[in-house]
């Protein structure tokens, strides 16, 4: 079903010959397309390379302001405001170094890099307040250590961490009034993995469950009352990787799976709605098949699959009034990624299922206004 063309998309109709190549993707009978969401991540229009696109509507749009058109890109995190949409990933150079930068309505921004970068940088985060860019994500130095870091504009700053032999990752960024939150983790003098966030460039770590080897945290998310709720994982004593949130007190829970020898993660982060406490991510079956879901209140809802035996993951999750979107991808019966999201549990699948053009969808975002 064709939708009209809203002021968001009039925007990039008007940019297409110069910024986008517009293609719209075959869709299976069995969807339906229309919703007024935005979802960024990659498809692979181009064969086997990764492209970064977002879809609006049900329609694909491919950003084609890259560095090198033969290397591989991909989009992480989107948010339409003040009329225009801004998504943040990264493509590669023509020696395939990854350059993290963002997307305004399409023109492209490169992120400069400390000098001590010397194997490239993956963006994750993005925000946009009172006329400024923000971006999280972290760079590789020449002796291989993660530098976390949170940049404004074009330009990324190291962000601290507990032992500069070690380093840490940034995975995403949240502006609260006057204050910048960046979530991820850093690493321990022992090479442990400690689950932290940055307020206003501080490092704050969160306490892991007893007993947990390693922590860290994909998503996070303030109360009324400023206080941070974030998700992510911890690592058992028996090395298994399980699916864990941190409440307002900085209290962690392990969350339900379907395997504990097989465990789970909240890669699609954390919402609050109300009284309740929204996690997504994915856990894993006794065959060792990972299955997207997402917890309520601790509660799981696993989600529907293009093929049970191959499965999938959340990435991304938003609220628009009563509707719950969850991103990420399933995968089909020949093996391929498939993007999708799922609107209060039915999926949608953004790329025709066995079209062989793998992709995956990271975020989400309410149209323009």
């Amino acid at each position: 079903m064709k939708r009209r063309i809203t002021k968001g998309l009039r925007l990039f109709a008007g940019l297409a010959a110069t910024y986008l190549l517009i293609s719209c993707t075959g869709l299976s009978d069995t969807q339906t397309v229309g919703d007024s969401i935005y979802v960024a991540g990659y498809s692979s229009a181009r064969g086997n390379v990764s492209i970064p696109c977002f879809w609006a509507y049900g329609q694909e749009y491919t950003l084609i302001n890259v560095l090198d058109a033969s290397k591989p890109g991909q989009a992480y995190a989107i948010v339409n405001t003040g009329g225009s949409t801004y998504i943040s990933g990264y493509t590669c150079n023509t020696s395939g170094a990854r350059v993290p930068c963002y997307w305004k309505d399409g023109v492209r921004t490169d992120i400069s890099l400390p000098a001590s970068s010397s194997a490239g940088g993956w963006e994750a985060g993005l925000a946009v307040s009172g006329g400024s860019v923000y971006t999280s994500g972290y760079y590789i130095d020449s002796s291989n250590i993660a530098h976390p870091c949170l940049g404004t504009n074009a330009s990324w700053a190291d962000l601290p961490v507990i032992d500069t032999n070690k380093g840490g990752q940034a995975k995403g960024v949240l502006v609260s009034g006057s204050d910048i939150y960046v979530w991820g983790n850093v690493i321990d003098a022992s090479g442990v993995t400690v689950a932290c966030y940055w307020k206003n460039s501080s490092l704050i770590q969160l306490p892991p469950p007893i007993g947990s080897t390693g922590s860290w945290i994909d998503g996070l998310t303030l109360d009324s009352s400023g206080n941070v709720y974030a998700a992510g994982a911890v690592v058992t004593s028996g090395g298994v990787t399980t699916p864990c949130y941190w409440d307002g007190s900085g209290v962690p829970t392990t969350l339900t799976v379907l395997d504990g020898t097989q465990g789970g993660e909240a890669t699609g982060g954390i919402i609050l709605d109300g009284a309740h406490i929204i996690v997504a991510g994915r856990n894993g079956s006794s065959s060792g098949v990972s299955v997207p879901c997402y917890w309520l209140d601790g509660n799981r809802s696993d989600l529907p699959m293009l093929d049970a035996t191959k499965g999938g993951e959340v990435e991304g999750m938003i609220m628009s009034g009563t509707d719950t979107y969850l991103a990420g991808m399933t995968m089909d019966s020949w093996g391929y990624n498939v993007p999708c999201y799922w609107k209060n549990g039915t999926r949608v699948d953004l790329l025709a299922p066995y079209s062989r053009l793998p992709g995956v969808a990271y975020g989400l975002a309410l149209p323009p206004q």
